[in-house]
């Protein structure tokens, strides 16, 4: 929330940050819930950060499986 906040100021007037904010809580919840429903391992990782005018978000779930076999 708060990156989206950092950049939702920028925004014209509220209802165009409020837009912002929801799109933007909206996709990151729909990556973390793919990450978790297909996890292979114990965890997930999020990882945001600002790299400029941009708005980086990394969702990963690492395996600690060496191998997976699929049928």
């Amino acid at each position: 929330e708060y990156f989206a906040d950092v950049h939702a100021r920028r925004c014209a007037d509220d209802a165009a940050r409020n837009e912002f904010i929801g799109t933007l809580s909206y996709i990151v919840n729909e990556l973390v819930e793919n990450a978790v429903k297909f996890s292979m391992g114990d965890s997930v990782e999020v990882t945001v950060s600002i790299e400029g005018e941009e708005l980086v978000a990394l969702v990963s779930n690492p395996s600690t499986l060496s191998s997976v076999d699929f049928p």
